[in-house]
């Protein structure tokens, strides 16, 4: 098992890591609708315009071997303000 906190916001799962980290697309889609705005091309967007968020980014690595793009809670705040500059 993972160890991730889920929690269900706007009827969608965001995933935690256990030190807090929110998983990027989670997020995204949680509070920009994904039927208009695809998760991952919203975060490239983000990363091209705005590359210094970068520094508040991270990597969970699933029992899998998948690597899912994190972001801790300043870097969060960014995301959520440039979201209204891109829905």
């Amino acid at each position: 098992m993972d160890p991730t906190i889920e929690l269900v916001l706007g009827g969608n799962p965001v995933r935690f890591t256990s030190d807090g980290m929110v998983f990027i697309e989670d997020a995204i889609k949680a509070l920009a609708s994904e039927d208009e705005y695809e998760p991952a091309c919203l975060w490239d967007r983000m990363k091209k315009d705005h590359p210094g968020i970068l520094i508040h980014c991270g990597a969970y690595i699933t029992k899998e071997g998948n690597s899912i793009q994190t972001v801790d809670i300043e870097g969060m705040d960014m995301i959520y303000r440039l979201l209204l500059e891109y829905i």
